[in-house]
């Protein structure tokens, strides 16, 4: 399974984007399945995502807006865990914005992350204990967790990947 989330329908190729090219995200749409159009549990990423990743309405949830909610961010109930419990492997890669701290939430064998909203190019990551400069897109970072993980027989839910800024 791949969640992609704070994507906008047309800011890929096959979503309508008039020069992207982006023949990836365009299979794995077509093998998949795409919401046109796009639908959303708030008018805000934040609490959008905390939605996205508990199931849950952002009342229920308590992620109200996108102010820095880090605290509150550790202690929800995400699918990830029920996941986890199950024999998945399960990787976070890319945005949490979910306040500004990049430390890993629970439910999730990989974390790779940035404070805030981050950059998609040559961000500064925070993975395996520490932050590091990254050269490169972060989407390689989950790229790099499907082929481990696709070599181990446990299946896994890659890759909770949501969009960051391009420089």
């Amino acid at each position: 399974m791949v969640v992609v989330d704070d994507i906008r329908h047309d800011e890929y190729d096959a979503g309508g984007h008039s020069y992207l090219e982006t023949p990836n995200v365009d299979r794995l749409a077509a093998e998949g399945t795409s919401f046109h159009p796009t639908y959303h549990a708030t008018l805000l990423c934040s609490p959008s995502r905390a939605s996205l990743l508990t199931g849950q309405y952002a009342s229920r949830h308590g992620i109200l807006a996108n102010t820095s909610c880090h605290r509150s961010s550790h202690n929800l109930d995400l699918f990830a865990i029920d996941l986890q419990k199950a024999g998945y492997r399960t990787a976070h890669v890319s945005k949490w914005h979910m306040g500004n701290d990049p430390t890993p939430r629970p439910g999730y064998d990989y974390w790779v992350s940035f404070a805030g909203q981050g950059l998609a190019y040559n961000p500064d990551l925070f993975e395996d204990g520490r932050i590091h400069k990254m050269h490169g897109y972060i989407t390689d970072m989950a790229t790099k967790f499907i082929r481990e993980s696709s070599k181990q027989d446990k299946p896994f839910l890659c890759l909770y990947c949501s969009q960051s800024r391009i420089p």
